[in-house]
Order: structure tokens, then C-alpha cells, then sequence
């Protein structure tokens, strides 16, 4: 058994897909902004894998960056639960 499949893809991540039904549980004025607001979580969430598992080399991140980051996590927040 080989611990390193080469022949095998990455596996992707479908969280951008999953953050896109948020825009469904809004209204049509409200659409445009949860549609950004998604594409920011799944930016903020593949950054943050990286961070966790060391594939990003800023690994001492600046609390500007963490704040804007739980931010963006908490508006994906309210949009679930206003």
C-alpha cells in the first residue's frame, strides 16, 4: 500500500458551493451582498487551511487580518440566524 498516491487528484473543497445556498435563504435585494459574502468565506477558509495545515509561509498572522477574517465569519453568521 502506498501512502502517497500520485495517480489520485486533491481532493477540492466544495465549501464555496455549500456558502452559495446561503444566497438562497435571503431575499432578492439582499442576494448581490450574501453572493460576496460568500466568496469571501470560501477565500477566508481556504487562507485559513492554509495557515493550519503550514502551506502558507505567514504563518504569524497580523490581528488586522484574524479580525477582518472573524468578521466575514460572523456576517455568514447572521445570515443563518438574523
Amino acid at each position: 500500500m502506498r501512502v502517497c498516491n500520485t495517480q489520485q487528484r486533491p481532493r477540492a473543497s466544495g465549501v464555496r458551493v455549500l456558502l452559495l445556498f446561503l444566497v438562497g435563504l435571503v431575499d432578492s435585494a439582499e442576494q448581490p451582498r450574501v453572493h460576496r459574502l460568500a466568496g469571501l468565506g470560501d477565500h477566508v477558509y481556504r487562507r485559513t487551511s492554509d495557515v493550519l495545515h503550514g502551506r502558507l509561509n505567514a504563518l504569524d498572522l497580523t490581528d488586522v487580518v484574524v479580525e477582518e477574517w472573524r468578521t466575514i465569519v460572523t456576517d455568514l453568521e447572521a445570515v443563518v440566524s438574523p
